[in-house]
Formats: structure tokens, C-alpha cells, sequence
């Protein structure tokens, strides 16, 4: 399901191809430094030879605790877990999608709250009704109690990547439209300020002043 999604979330990158690798998911019977309730893991890189290569490590659902809640009060079951499959698995096709290029900036070279940001936002919108709407929500509503939590001070600064780096994924494609942020993933430009400056079309003021629009006109 995740795949599928990814496919028509990703439609204009060959995803099928960018896929296809030898990935590994392990379902841990009991928490480890790998996995646990508030802890998933991917390790991925490239073997020699080129061979690109992914291990998960994840909490298998059963070994949830009942009383568990996420960091924004959710139980544990299919919405928690389809969200957190696709955070981790989508981390493949983004760092992928950046390592085609013939040149230019990694995906692991962005800040975190783009590169945990683009999987949280992919593993609410891509998966379930709830996640694309109830959480996402919730997410927005710790806003409405603190709008201070994403700054432009020196850049851009986040309180939690995975939470406010989701809605600013979210903002981004609201009002770049998908085409022009996956066009951030494919720039050349060295740098990542580089390639979102060349793929957006604006700079960290304006940038800055679209986000506080977009955020007012949510919280209202």
C-alpha cells in the first residue's frame, strides 16, 4: 500500500525504479536501541559495487504497551503503524531521488526539519484518513498554542522536525504545489538553500511572510 501511494504521490519520479533495492524490515519482538515505542530506525547506503541497500528496524504492533500515546496523545494500532511504515520506507525514495542526479545536494545534507519533515508529512497525507486529517490537525493545533514554534531568525528553526517539519512540508506543497517542491529534491544546485531558492522561486523573507499567511489563515 505504501508503494502504491508513493506512486501516485511521486508520480512524475520513476519510482517503480528508484525502489528497487534490497531492503530489509525487521520487526522487533521487544524494545532495542533499534526500536521501541518512541524509536524506529533506517540504516541505507550503498554497498560496494554501487548496490544501494536499506535495513528498518521497527517495534513490532503487538509489543505496544496499550497505555502508549504519541507525542500528540495517539494510540497505538493500524493508523500509528501505516504512519510510521511510511515515514521510514519513504526516507529510500527521497534520499534516492537525490542520489540520481548527476550532481548536487544530498538528502542528508538538508536540515532536519526538511529531511524528517518530508517523511512525517508523506507518512500522515499518503496513509490513512485519520492520519491525513485527525493528526494532522493535532499537529496544527500545537501551533494555535504556540505559533512561535517555527522561526526565521537565522534560517529556518523548528522546535521538533518530525511535527513542525510536516506542516512546513504541508505549506510548502499548499502553496508551491507538488511539482515545484520534488523539483527542491531533483535541483542540481549544490546547496540545499540553493536548490529550494531556485525551485520555489523566493527567498527566506518571502518564504517567511507566505508561511505566516498560510498559518494564520489554518489556525483560524
Amino acid at each position: 500500500a505504501g508503494i502504491g501511494a508513493l506512486r501516485r504521490g511521486l508520480a512524475d519520479c520513476p519510482v517503480g525504479e528508484l525502489l528497487r533495492v534490497d531492503c530489509v524490515v525487521y520487526l522487533r519482538p521487544k524494545p532495542t536501541d533499534r526500536a521501541s515505542e518512541f524509536t524506529a530506525t533506517i540504516t541505507s547506503g550503498v554497498k560496494d559495487g554501487g548496490k544501494y541497500y536499506a535495513v528498518i528496524d521497527l517495534l513490532a504492533p503487538s509489543a505496544y504497551n496499550p497505555s502508549y500515546r504519541s507525542n500528540v496523545g495517539e494510540p497505538p494500532g493500524d493508523d500509528h503503524d501505516a504512519k510510521l511504515v511510511m515515514h521510514e520506507y519513504s526516507t529510500i525514495l527521497l534520499e534516492r531521488i537525490t542520489r540520481a542526479k548527476k550532481g548536487g545536494w544530498r538528502f542528508f545534507s538538508a536540515p532536519g526539519w526538511f529531511v524528517n519533515g518530508y517523511e512525517e508529512y508523506l507518512g500522515l497525507t499518503l496513509t490513512t484518513p485519520r492520519n491525513r486529517e485527525a493528526v494532522l490537525q493535532k499537529y496544527l493545533a500545537l501551533h494555535k498554542d504556540n505559533p512561535g514554534r517555527v522561526s526565521f531568525a537565522f534560517g529556518v528553526g523548528v522546535e521538533d522536525d518530525y511535527i513542525d517539519g510536516a506542516l512546513l512540508l504541508l505549506f510548502m506543497h499548499e502553496t508551491f504545489g507538488k511539482k515545484r517542491v520534488q523539483a527542491v529534491l531533483a535541483s542540481g544546485e549544490p546547496r540545499f538553500g540553493a536548490a529550494m531558492q531556485s525551485a520555489l522561486g523566493v527567498g527566506l523573507e518571502e518564504f517567511r511572510k507566505l508561511w505566516d499567511e498560510w498559518l494564520k489563515n489554518k489556525l483560524r
